[in-house]
């Protein structure tokens, strides 16, 4: 389970000296760089029908192999440590070059000077005749937005020296942080995001906007994925950093899927969940290991959708599934038939 924030605190205590801002973003890795310490690996998964080799059934549920291959599962969805093992191998192991899941296709993510965007997709299950994954890894104080139906999956991450708290690489058309937010979140929700075509324009954010009418349903579920802390040179950062963007956020996606509006009443259900993670430090990495983040499941979103799964019963069923690091949500893992 996610650690409880009064670790937080016991952490600076024994020797966490906390991390600057370019140190998650750059001090080993740049931005730019392929492999980097807090970098998207937003993945479309997959996954073979006819498997990929042998698999450890203490992890991972199989079903009957001589028939339709059912959604691999964790065995024990309250597990931790089993969940664990399952989102790790569910999304990639890594991103170590050469090393990325045999199930994973990876999506534009970088212009092609290879320099780091926020970034959004979606799918539209009416679309997808098979079964497929997307996930994001190596969150270290990036948010991830996740939107889940039973139409439909909205997914998107938003780097933190770009969106919340600006560093120099930040792109040159947004000369403070305000418009950066503005011109890399809220103009990607509302419109979509296709880059700059003097420097190898692709589609950077799919606008929730466009794509809302096939989204919307009562069943709908958004997750918000927000680091615990913010950035610091001494002691962990302050908690809730970027409170007033994330809750801009919210409104937007509220305005736009109105469903998802932010409840002000307290008796009323809220269609937010809100996911707090601890971000990797520094001082918390083994010499002689890879990084946490490359070796646990720390800073992991994943999604995973199956319009044929069968129940241990052979029942057939369309099945989502929704995990954050070691912890399984059942908000937005639903099972039904059309």
């Amino acid at each position: 389970m996610r650690l409880p924030c009064c670790l937080f605190v016991a952490l600076a205590v024994i020797g966490v000296t906390g991390r600057s801002l370019h140190d998650r973003h750059g001090q080993l890795f740049s931005r730019d760089e392929l492999v980097a310490k807090c970098r998207l690996s937003l993945f479309l998964t997959l996954e073979d029908p006819e498997g990929s080799g042998s698999k450890k059934r203490d992890l991972f549920h199989h079903g009957n192999e001589t028939l339709v291959r059912r959604m691999r599962l964790p065995t024990d969805p309250d597990d931790p440590d089993i969940v664990e093992a399952y989102v790790i191998k569910e999304t990639g192991g890594g991103p170590f070059p050469g090393k990325k899941s045999d199930e994973s296709k990876l999506i534009h993510w970088q212009n092609r000077y290879k320099e780091g965007v926020n970034t959004a997709d979606y799918k539209i299950f009416a679309e997808r005749k098979t079964k497929f994954g997307m996930h994001i890894i190596g969150l270290a104080g990036c948010t991830g937005l996740l939107i889940v139906s039973k139409k439909g999956v909205y997914m998107a991450h938003y780097w933190e020296n770009i969106a919340f708290n600006q560093d120099k690489k930040t792109p040159r058309p947004y000369p403070d942080q305000e418009q950066a937010f503005e011109g890399t979140v809220i103009r990607g929700l509302e419109q979509g995001v296709v880059g700059d075509p003097a420097r190898g324009a692709k589609q950077e954010q799919a606008s929730l906007r466009a794509v809302a009418p096939a989204l919307d349903d009562e069943d709908i579920h958004a997750f918000l994925i927000i680091p615990a802390t913010g950035q610091s040179d001494v002691g962990l950062g302050i908690p809730d950093p970027y409170r007033t963007y994330w809750s801009r956020i919210k409104n937007t996606v509220g305005e736009i899927l109105p469903r998802l509006k932010p409840k002000t009443d307290p008796t009323d259900t809220d269609l937010w969940t809100e996911y707090p993670y601890r971000p990797v430090e520094d001082e918390e990495e083994e010499p002689g290991k890879a990084p946490w983040l490359w070796r646990s499941s720390r800073g992991r979103i994943l999604f995973k959708y199956d319009p044929n799964h069968r129940r241990a019963d052979g029942t057939k069923v369309k099945k989502t599934f929704v995990a954050i690091e070691n912890e399984v949500k059942d908000e937005g893992s639903f099972e039904w038939n059309d």
